[in-house]
């Protein structure tokens, strides 16, 4: 997952992360300042790995926002977000 960052917090016996990637260009793509892009995230029990299936979704999200710039700016996420899923590898 190059070029992602990763945010992590723990709770009881559960983690969760974020993981987001920095636009210093955003503003170029109509954004009002460099912006922290939330890609998707993860909540996993103590010492458990995540699906390799997470970490290929977060990557897919991360190529479509670098090939279209597309973000979700006052919009219901769930219904915006595009299905990257169909072309699951």
């Amino acid at each position: 997952l190059s070029g992602i960052c990763e945010a992590r917090d723990k709770h009881s016996n559960k983690l969760y992360r974020l993981f987001c990637l920095i636009d210093r260009d955003a503003p170029t793509y109509g954004l009002a300042l460099p912006s922290l892009v939330l890609l998707g995230g993860v909540v996993k029990p103590v010492r458990t790995e995540a699906p390799q299936s997470e970490y290929r979704r977060i990557d897919r999200y991360r190529k479509d926002y670098q090939e279209t710039h597309r973000v979700a700016v006052g919009r219901d996420g769930a219904e915006w977000w595009p299905n990257l899923d169909a072309d699951a590898s």
